[in-house]
């Protein structure tokens, strides 16, 4: 099997617009993050679970970023009837990106019991 044929194995199709929405929100609150993890640092006390909690967030961001980006810049095709453009993700990359949308909301629930939000406003 060619390396072609398997890229198309097991792909599927998300609407552009939707995709350049959710890596925008991940880089925000990556940028939220990473804002939050320099005041953290900066206090006497190091708040070990807060911290390890951030950084876990920041990773997820990171990893459903980095993989919605790579695929808008290498996978965009544009429907030739109705001339919207979709990305095709492959399945390992569909598998990534629902791991690291569990991988956020889990950290966002624990984030929010230490008293800290990612909450856009």
């Amino acid at each position: 099997m060619s390396d072609h044929e398997d890229n198309t194995m097991g792909a599927y199709t998300l609407d552009e617009p939707y995709v350049r929405e959710m890596a925008k929100k991940a880089e925000l609150q990556m940028g939220m993050i990473a804002d939050l993890l320099s005041v953290i640092t900066k206090e006497e006390s190091l708040h070990t679970k807060v911290m390890s909690t951030l950084c876990d967030a920041f990773s997820s961001n990171y990893h459903l970023w980095r993989t919605l980006y790579t695929n808008l810049e290498c996978n965009l095709v544009e429907d030739e009837k109705t001339k919207q453009n979709f990305i095709i993700i492959p399945d390992k990359d569909l598998t990534m990106l629902e791991q690291a949308i569990i991988a956020r909301a889990y950290t966002a629930s624990e984030l929010a019991k230490l008293n800290y939000s990612l909450k856009m406003h």
